[in-house]
């Protein structure tokens, strides 16, 4: 859950410190077709399934 949710930020779990360029909501690199496909994709996907997972865990 916590991976998930991490990698949404751009701040994976095990990884060098320059990541954080290149995944991610706040990444500084955007305008290669990666970058793009993160902003739309990826990222949100993995917000996604850090909640989703969040409230099945929560939920009683």
């Amino acid at each position: 859950m916590a991976l998930f949710q991490s990698c949404s930020i751009g701040w994976p779990n095990n990884s060098p410190k320059h990541t954080l360029r290149y995944v991610g909501f706040f990444k500084k690199i955007k305008h290669t077709p990666f970058g793009k496909n993160d902003t739309r994709y990826y990222s949100p996907l993995c917000l996604l399934i850090g909640v989703l997972t969040l409230v099945v865990v929560l939920n009683p």
